[in-house]
């Protein structure tokens, strides 16, 4: 086979130089125009990620602000009670006596306080049990200790449903030895806030 022809292989080598060229031109456009590109996704997830900063940074504040307005150290506020009424009550069955308080709170919701005499603790926790069951539902139930750890009373939170009533009646009702003290009213929250007030050694309690 013959040689190829000098002229023809310079023809060879100029036009794959040209190629290699022209490939090297197209691959740095393609680089740049990618680097464009990635430099404009870089800089949006910039923008983003400083976005989100911000919102963090605004959450963390607002996460302080409610802490610091929930702080251990503040104290809670509470309702104001007035007594209304007062006076003897008729003792539901087992009960040798009975006694009734009226309350108003400042928007003129009431607590009554109602407070039974039994013969013995035994009697007194039967009287408990006998009120448990004309409830709706019992939603809690605990045991009450002294300062030195021993069971001293049982408490539940009870509610009753009226059928001509809107609202049910919410009570909180426990014994202390031969008595069984209960507090009603339509709201939770304010018998609660009335017996922390009032029987602060309720709160201490143990699920039962």
């Amino acid at each position: 086979m013959d040689p190829i022809p000098r002229n023809r292989r310079l023809l060879v080598i100029a036009g794959v130089g040209i190629f290699l060229i022209v490939a090297e031109l197209l691959a740095f456009h393609s680089l740049n125009r990618s680097s464009a590109m990635f430099s404009q996704g870089v800089g949006a997830l910039f923008q983003r990620a400083n976005a989100g900063l911000e919102l963090v940074a605004a959450a963390s504040k607002l996460a302080k602000a409610v802490s610091a307005s929930a702080a251990p150290g503040q104290q809670p506020v509470h309702h104001n009670f007035e007594l209304v009424a007062l006076g003897k009550a008729g003792p539901t069955k087992g009960a040798k006596a009975a006694s009734v308080h009226s309350y108003r709170s400042e928007d003129g919701t009431a607590v009554v306080q109602l407070r039974e005499w039994y013969k013995s603790a035994s009697d007194a926790h039967t009287g408990l049990d006998t009120l448990a069951k004309k409830a709706s539902r019992i939603t809690k139930q605990s045991m009450m200790k002294d300062e030195k750890g021993r069971v001293v009373g049982e408490r539940l939170e009870l509610v009753f449903t009226h059928v001509h009533e809107a609202s049910p009646e919410m009570v909180i009702a426990w014994t202390d030895g031969a008595t069984v003290v209960s507090l009603s009213s339509t709201s939770l929250p304010l018998l609660l806030d009335f017996e922390i007030q009032n029987y602060p050694r309720n709160s201490e309690t143990t699920p039962k």
